[in-house]
């Protein structure tokens, strides 16, 4: 899952752009992986048609040159593990990708 969004974040992200990689967990709270980057972004419409269920939208394929199954085959795979996958992006800010694993999926070490 990480290395498709990690993908994904280098595949939008222009040279010069910036890639954010982060793990957060507090005790008691979720553990979070997030990607973030300063690419091209997805516009509000793009973002609705990457919900459940959905492959990406086409204008995205044609700019990447992708299948479009990445983000909802991670989404699938957040869902089978017990966590969930957020999106947030702007058209020309860049996209934000976090996936939350629930304080009853951590084990520790």
């Amino acid at each position: 899952m990480l290395n498709n969004l990690i993908a994904n974040a280098l595949k939008y992200t222009p040279p010069g752009g910036q890639i954010d990689v982060a793990v957060s967990y507090l005790p008691g709270g979720p553990v979070v992986l997030e990607v973030a980057d300063t690419g091209d972004g997805m516009s509000e419409a793009e973002l609705r048609r990457l919900g459940p269920g959905a492959v990406m939208a086409e204008p995205l394929r044609r700019r990447s040159g992708g299948t479009g199954i990445g983000i909802p085959l991670v989404r699938t795979l957040a869902a089978a593990g017990g966590a969930t996958l957020s999106i947030e992006s702007e058209l020309g800010r860049g996209t934000r990708a976090s996936i939350a694993f629930p304080h009853d999926r951590v084990v520790p070490v």
